[in-house]
């Protein structure tokens, strides 16, 4: 799959399209896959070529925000990307499904990155917005800390209960990490849980 990953509004749809054709048929791609794009660029992108996948900022606590490292979003994933995905019978892919670590329960109130960490970018993170964004994965560690799960494995769970889910682009920093985020695929979460975290989660369907 060839993943395009962020539009380029000074290169026309028309022209990124061709290539994208010239290279399937060339045998060096198999599929096409578009991130970060408008919808509406989505739709047009359908009329010249097949967009077989989608790949947005998804996780409990940015289901349909507005920016990305401060970088604007021009897509919302819940209200607009899932219901394209749906339509089109696309695979959908998450990238940033722990919060960039938030939602793996790995933060304390005061946390600091070092210098060069690239989520001192993210305002989320580092600016009056993270009391916000902390206290509700707080409220998810106290659950997941309850339930006898690491929230990691909670956080990866909620996105593969939603049915527009095909992969999950997970990161990890360790062997331990990773067996930790594999481990999730070994059960599910359940009705009641489920709506114990929607209800955490709600206040941050929009921002």
């Amino acid at each position: 799959i060839y993943q395009m990953h962020w539009p380029d509004p000074s290169v026309p749809l028309e022209e990124t399209a061709q290539a994208l054709e010239e290279i399937k048929k060339a045998g060096k791609i198999r599929y096409v896959g578009l991130s970060n794009f408008p919808q509406k660029d989505v739709d047009k992108m359908m009329t010249l070529t097949e967009v077989n996948c989608q790949q947005s900022l998804y996780n409990m606590l940015e289901r349909n925000t507005g920016s990305y490292h401060n970088i604007p979003l021009e897509y919302k994933t819940e209200k607009e990307v899932l219901p394209n995905v749906r339509k089109y019978g696309q695979a959908f892919l998450p990238y940033s499904p722990l919060f960039q670590g938030l939602l793996a329960g790995k933060f304390h109130s005061g946390i600091s990155f070092s210098k060069n960490d690239i989520r001192n970018a993210n305002p989320k993170l580092v600016g009056p917005q993270f009391r916000l964004y902390f206290d509700a994965a707080e409220k998810l560690k106290k659950l997941a800390d309850e339930c006898g799960r690491p929230m990691s494995e909670i956080s990866l769970n909620w996105l593969r209960r939603q049915p527009e889910v095909t992969s999950i682009i997970g990161g990890a920093s360790s062997v331990k990490q990773l067996e930790q985020n594999v481990h999730c695929l070994t059960w599910d979460i359940d009705d009641g849980m489920n709506a114990r975290i929607n209800e955490i989660i709600a206040p941050f369907e929009d921002i």
